[in-house]
């Protein structure tokens, strides 16, 4: 096909003197502000630019010219005369006073005190999350959900082949596959010298049995993203490359079984599904819900790692397929330290967005893992590129800037708090910036990512929230709420879901009252 070739001069004159672009357009309401102060006026100014920019990604996309570079990226966005330091500083500190005041009010509004359940009575804690009704998860990923004794059951029942070798090939050095440590390919080195080249699990003895298994976990501590990776890629080769084996529905009832117990009702899995097979989910999830009362979607996930080439057939295939109402969006994921998210963001989102512009009703929702780690802009980038959601988002409370734009358009946020421990997105809990962010009015929602792999569940990282951080009761019921408001299944969908969680959570403070009750003081 025959290449357009416009100027880029061109194009700059058309989108700045054009309407800003209507599509996922993040309205601002310049009546929000008190005052019309040069700091807003920059806003203004820089919320302009972001729709121009993506508009012109568009164009050019659609013109089959280059994506935007980086420099050319970075010089759209660029304002004529820069944010001061001190407008900076007064957007922060206004950001500052909004969420102090937050704080009070929902203090003020909590029917339940929380306070004691982060002294001595820690038994107390585990039994109030235990019983707090989750509402949804909105960021898991299937594989990473697999638990220790899930694993154990697979590796008993089915006695899979061992390829150590093959293992130690693939993980002993930092690539796409991860990278395990030079212990851990010590032990696999060992299996091969001891055992041979290729044996079944069962002739393992005990101790190297459990060894093997806690390959298939992350290590106690905080770990580079790279030996978090190396996890996938050892539970490829000891769960799918046995014929005739397979282990996906001991992983999902493993899963759906314990989100049951943990009074979930809705999930949204990220992970990859062939479009062939999108036609098999829709029987899936009736059956999870019949069996579980969890109503769950599918959000198709692109590594940011792949070639863009790829990426961009793959963005293709998923306009073209006939989707059934499982499948209800796309998800950037990946190693944030290792690339960046403009180049596979225009690739995989730019043919979504102008799809989507063709859509009466949205049936593909866009979410993207961003501000986990890597460049500080990658937060503001997704937002850009028509990001609904964001997943993790820990580096966007660095960019007041980006943070005043998913403030005003109440971006949600989809946090993991063990997941960010342990991948070093933040040091400590009371460190995670999620309350400011909720403080703030983005529309924060707990999740547990991979739970497996991190050794945790929701009713843990409820449990992390109440203990380790100071949120009060009306913010840890908003976090539930939140959960099913942000989710991306259509609102009448999601009606009866809201109307049981708010049953469900009322019923639950009449249980809670005369343990937690209300001090005067508030």
């Amino acid at each position: 096909m025959k290449r357009t070739r416009v100027a880029l001069g061109n194009f700059l004159a058309l989108v700045f003197a054009s309407a800003v672009f209507p599509l996922f357009a993040l309205t601002v309401d310049t009546c929000e502000r008190s005052d019309f102060t040069e700091l807003g006026r920059k806003l203004n100014a820089q919320w302009q630019r972001f729709s121009a920019t993506r508009e012109l990604a568009l164009l050019r996309q659609q013109s089959l010219q280059p994506s935007l570079t980086r420099n050319e990226w970075e010089g759209l966005l660029a304002l004529p005369v820069p944010f001061t330091a001190q407008e900076v500083q007064q957007l922060r500190w206004e950001q500052d006073q909004q969420v102090a005041l937050a704080q009070k009010t929902n203090q003020r509004n909590s029917t339940l005190d929380l306070a004691p359940l982060r002294g001595p009575l820690s038994g107390l804690t585990k039994d109030f999350c235990a019983d707090f009704p989750k509402g949804g998860m909105l960021h898991i990923h299937p594989w990473g959900t697999l638990s220790s004794e899930a694993i154990q059951r697979f590796l008993t029942t089915l006695d899979p082949l061992i390829r150590p070798s093959a293992m130690v090939s693939a993980l002993d050095h930092p690539g796409k596959n991860g990278e395990l440590y030079p212990s851990e390919l010590n032990f696999l080195r060992y299996l091969t010298n001891r055992y041979g080249e290729a044996f079944h699990y069962e002739i393992l003895s005990t101790r190297d049995k459990k060894k093997l298994r806690k390959l298939c976990v992350l290590p106690p501590g905080d770990h580079s993203f790279s030996r978090f990776e190396a996890v996938f890629s050892v539970l490829e080769v000891l769960l799918t490359t046995t014929p005739h084996a397979d282990p996906t529905p001991w992983m999902y009832q493993d899963f759906f079984q314990r989100a049951q117990r943990e009074k979930v009702s809705y999930v949204e899995l990220t992970g990859y599904v062939a479009p062939s097979e999108f036609s098999l989910t829709e029987e899936w999830a009736t059956e999870v819900q019949r069996k579980y009362g969890i109503k769950t979607k599918i959000l198709q996930a692109f590594g940011r790692r792949n070639p863009l080439s790829w990426l961009g057939q793959e963005a293709d295939e998923l306009i073209a397929a006939a989707r059934p109402p499982t499948v209800v969006g796309a998800n950037i994921v990946g190693d944030e330290s290792l690339i960046s998210l403009l180049e596979p963001g225009q690739v995989i989102f730019l043919p979504l967005l102008r799809y989507l512009a063709t859509t009466v009703v949205s049936t593909l929702h866009l979410s993207m893992h961003a501000g986990e780690m890597g460049d500080l802009r990658n937060v503001r980038d997704a937002l850009i590129l028509g990001a609904e959601r964001i997943g993790h988002g820990t580096r966007l409370i660095e960019d007041p800037i980006s943070l005043e734009y998913a403030r005003l358009n109440k971006v949600p946020i989809e946090v993991s708090l063990t997941s960010n421990l342990r991948l070093r997105g933040v040091k400590h809990p009371s460190e995670h910036p999620y309350l400011y962010y909720l403080r703030l009015g983005l529309p924060v929602s707990l999740s547990t990512d991979d739970e497996g792999i991190f050794e945790t569940n929701i009713n843990q990282e409820c449990e992390l929230a109440v203990s380790k951080t100071d949120i009060n009761y009306s913010e840890l019921r908003q976090l539930a709420i939140n959960s099913l408001e942000s989710a991306f299944s259509p609102p009448t969908e999601m009606a009866q879901s809201e109307k049981n969680l708010n049953l469900a959570l009322a019923q639950f403070e009449s249980r809670w009252a005369l343990k937690l009750p209300k001090p005067a003081s508030f």
